[in-house]
């Protein structure tokens, strides 16, 4: 299975791509317009989720491992294939639907090409995985109730395989020092280098 594509851009379109990679181009459907997405003849990389099925196999391409993580969760509700779980990342971002989920809010899911009906059953049937993710995890560090981006940026470290104890402290630890300023970006970017910091 290719699950990592680094290549240069040859074509885009809404959706859909072609990304050359040692002399071998690669279609690959993704949730950007063609504004989200570098010039052609620039360099990409993308996690990969390839989908086999009896009379096909497509490869589907995302910027970050948390919008594949999102899109392979989308592929376990009923009803909903890859085409349905592209458009909703083309709406939301994981971090968007991990708070729709664990707040029960179907209608934050509502986008073009994903219904009330189907929202709700993705909140439905994913509900409990994220409820015993936060059940089973050890309690964040004591400390004073994080801002709303701060819970924003643990979420999107937890999207992206972070442990959840971990995500907190490492936000923690950036407000703690205070080299970064309170918006999900900076936090995002203090969190990750601590996390790199942290392995060596």
């Amino acid at each position: 299975m290719i699950g990592h594509l680094r290549g240069t851009l040859l074509s885009k379109q809404p959706y859909q791509i072609l990304l050359e990679v040692n002399g071998v181009g690669y279609e690959l459907r993704v949730p950007y317009s063609t504004s989200q997405l570098p010039a052609t003849g620039k360099q990409l990389a993308l996690a990969v989720h390839t989908h086999v099925r009896e009379d096909s196999l497509t490869l589907y391409g995302f910027k970050t491992p948390a919008e594949r993580q999102t899109f392979q969760q989308l592929l376990t509700v009923r009803n909903v294939g890859p085409k349905m779980a592209l458009m909703a990342l083309a709406g939301l971002s994981p971090e968007d639907l991990a708070n729709a989920i664990r707040r029960n809010n179907p209608l934050a899911l509502v986008v073009p090409g994903i219904g009330p009906k189907t929202a709700e059953r993705i909140v439905q049937e994913l509900r409990d995985r994220f409820s015993r993710t936060f059940a089973t995890s050890e309690p964040a560090p004591a400390g004073p109730p994080m801002s709303d981006a701060a819970e924003e940026a643990v979420s999107a470290l937890e999207n992206m395989g972070c442990e959840p104890k971990l995500a907190a402290r490492a936000v923690r630890e950036v407000l703690q020092s205070r080299k970064a300023r309170d918006t999900f970006e900076a936090l995002m970017k203090g969190a990750l280098q601590w996390l790199r910091e942290k392995r060596r």
